[in-house]
């Protein structure tokens, strides 16, 4: 599911009509699954990135991205992921939703130095925000990790 997930987030092209059936056929498919399924974090994570390439500002983004975090806010495999979609559209305009991306920021730099790349790589991605907002976390929390995110 995570492989899914990252396939989703790069938003791989193909032709626009085959795409928009096969987006919609996966947001029903997704939907679907989360009524009988409402605990899978991967579910709600799916459904925000189906969603935020439908239509970037949809209310539906944020609240099933908080969903994901709420629902397995310490899930190490879900961090880039939900780093990564965050710092690429800015989400971060919410407060509760840079709280939660600080939080995985934290974990990775403290507990998951393997994952330390998956920062670099949101913030290569990431918008003007988003940079802005990776590099202040990672000031805040290991400053001389800054460097190596900057590139």
């Amino acid at each position: 599911m995570i492989g899914a997930l990252q396939t989703i987030e790069s938003g791989q092209q193909g032709p626009t009509i085959l795409r928009s059936i096969a987006h919609t056929d996966a947001l029903s498919r997704v939907r679907r699954t989360l009524s009988t399924s409402p605990y899978n974090p991967e579910l709600w994570l799916a459904l925000a990135l189906l969603q935020v390439q439908r239509d970037p500002h949809d209310p539906v983004v944020v609240e099933a991205l908080k969903m994901a975090y709420f629902v397995a806010p310490n899930d190490a495999r879900l961090m880039p992921v939900r780093i990564d979609m965050v710092a690429h559209f800015d989400a971060l305009a919410l407060p509760d939703v840079k709280d939660l991306v600080r939080n995985d920021i934290r974990l990775i730099l403290i507990r998951r130095s393997g994952l330390r790349s998956a920062l670099v790589s949101a913030y290569r991605r990431a918008s003007k925000l988003g940079k802005a907002f990776l590099e202040d976390a990672v000031e805040s929390i290991d400053p001389s990790f800054l460097a190596t995110l900057r590139g």
